[in-house]
C-alpha cells in the first residue's frame, strides 16, 4: 500500500484506475491492432485522467496464463493477487511515472 500510495506511512486509500477487458477480434480479417497500439491509446486517457484527478496506480485482471502475464509484464505491470483458487484470475498493477 505505501508504494502503491506515493509513499504515504499508512495510506487508508490508493486512487487506482482498472483497465477492463483488453481483446483482439480475431474475425476481422487482417486486423492490425496489437497491444502496444491499445496500451498507447490506455495510456493516452489515463494521463489525461491523472492530470484531472490524480492518482498513479492502474491495475487490471487477467486469466492466470503466463503467456498472457507475460505480455503485461512486458508493459511493465506486475503480478499483486493471484486468485486462482476463486475465478483463475490474477490481478496485475503498475504505478504510473508522471
Amino acid at each position: 500500500m505505501k508504494k502503491l500510495s506515493g509513499g504515504f506511512s499508512k495510506p487508508e486509500k490508493v486512487k487506482t484506475y482498472l483497465i477492463g477487458q483488453i481483446g483482439k477480434n480475431f474475425s476481422i480479417q487482417d486486423n492490425s491492432i496489437n497491444l502496444q497500439g491499445i496500451f498507447e491509446c490506455i495510456w493516452s486517457i489515463i494521463h489525461s485522467a491523472i492530470d484531472l484527478v490524480g492518482g498513479r496506480t492502474v491495475i487490471l485482471e487477467c486469466n492466470d496464463d503466463p503467456k498472457i502475464i507475460s505480455l503485461y509484464e512486458a508493459q511493465g505491470f506486475k503480478v499483486l493477487i493471484r486468485h486462482t483458487a476463486i475465478d483463475e484470475l490474477t490481478t496485475m498493477y503498475i504505478v504510473v511515472k508522471s
